[in-house]
């Protein structure tokens, strides 16, 4: 495990459908940092934008920032996931 502090995770990675590192911005530069696993965890705010930024979420909200669609997500598929966690594994 490698924690870096004082960076700002621009986007996730992907080939294909698998994440496979992060973009970071340390001072005026950029990079690409791969990894065999990926942990988002900035909070309830920057972990969503995160993954909007990456391509994931909803196409009318991604489309007119020009970012191109990666992992499409509306709120009734993540409601209707969240639903069946909760009648499955309470």
């Amino acid at each position: 495990l490698t924690v870096r502090c004082n960076v700002l995770v621009q986007r996730i990675v992907f080939e294909g459908k698998r994440a496979i590192g992060v973009e970071i911005k340390e001072g005026k530069t950029s990079r690409i940092i791969r990894g065999n696993e990926i942990i988002c965890c900035g909070g309830a705010i920057n972990s969503p934008q995160l993954l909007q930024l990456s391509g994931i979420g909803n196409p009318s909200l991604l489309e007119p920032l020009g970012i191109e669609g990666l992992h499409i997500f509306t709120f009734n598929q993540i409601e209707k996931t969240e639903m069946w966690r909760r009648a499955n594994l309470s």
